[in-house]
């Protein structure tokens, strides 16, 4: 478990609870880490816990927002939030929330509307909005019922970003282009969520792929990645937004795929892709979209 922990560069601090003035002799190895003895029934050494965690505080990485130079003062944004089966009963998703938040946070006018409706209101708006943000699932839907020079994104891209770095995904995206026949694709899904009858991940992706790269590709499913080994027998890794887990555990995880060769990519790329919406998606990421411009083209 040790092991573990430092290959992952984390700062390790260990807490010997039920202290009672001396280390067992088989547990004397953690004595040369950073550790602290925390005697359970007087307390004795819970204040230095505290004190050694906050002196791990510069280890820390404050993830960017989600909306991170894309919006400024009084910008409007208009959100399109589908409605349907693997929506949660009586509540948005957390990259829907992030995003209301965050807008109110910088001071702009945010509209919500499910993806039925969308055109009737946009028609009818006195003011062109500064971004459209869809949910990836949605993604042709969205882009037949708004002008082709509007701004277009959706929360899996912009999660993505926010967790991690989107060039990895559009590099990787001419090897998904020629995925050759028999291939294996993991699909790697970091949450635990009640599958639906159309989920994204166990549906949707392997239909859409089947349909518009290569029919005789197979998928597998998996909630997280440990060891390199893992990925021997996978050709690539379509990945989620990763709004369950940290930006570093997003970040460890990607460079796990890239550190055994693999191609990957993000859900909300992979939709924009296969319904021919790159580069639009991504126009508002310079750095992101001076890649794509670099590579070959990937069209269908």
């Amino acid at each position: 478990m040790l092991e573990s922990f430092e290959a992952t560069g984390r700062p390790l601090l260990v807490v010997c609870t039920f202290y009672k003035g001396e280390i067992h002799p088989s547990k004397e190895f953690l004595t040369h880490k950073r550790w602290v003895a925390v005697d359970n029934v007087t307390r004795e050494g819970v204040g230095e816990v505290k004190k050694k965690l906050l002196e791990l505080r510069h280890f820390l990485q404050p993830e960017p927002g989600i909306l991170d130079g894309l919006v400024r003062e009084n910008d409007f944004v208009l959100l399109v939030v589908p409605i349907d089966l693997a929506a949660p009963k009586g509540r948005l998703i957390l990259p829907q929330v992030e995003t209301i938040r965050e807008l109110l946070d910088r001071d702009c006018g945010v509209m919500v509307v499910k993806e039925r409706e969308l055109k009737m209101f946009y028609d009818r708006l006195g003011m062109k909005p500064s971004l459209v943000i869809t949910d990836s699932q949605v993604f042709h839907k969205v882009a037949s019922d708004i002008p082709p020079d509007q701004p277009l994104t959706s929360f899996s891209i912009l999660m993505a970003r926010k967790k991690g770095d989107l060039i990895p995904f559009i590099q990787s995206l001419p090897r998904f282009r020629n995925m050759q026949s028999g291939s294996r694709i993991l699909i790697l899904e970091m949450c635990s969520h009640h599958r639906q009858p159309d989920d994204i991940g166990t549906v949707k992706i392997p239909r859409l792929f089947g349909q518009m790269i290569e029919p005789t590709v197979t998928f597998d499913w998996k909630k997280q990645l440990v060891h390199p080994e893992e990925l021997t027998s996978y050709d690539g890794v379509i990945m989620c937004g990763g709004c369950m887990v940290s930006r570093r555990q997003y970040e460890n995880t990607m460079d796990l795929i890239q550190s055994q060769g693999k191609p990957l990519l993000n859900y909300g790329l992979f939709f924009a892709w296969v319904n021919g919406l790159l580069p639009r998606a991504i126009e508002m990421f310079p750095e992101v979209y001076e890649v794509y411009q670099q590579l070959e083209t990937v069209s269908f």
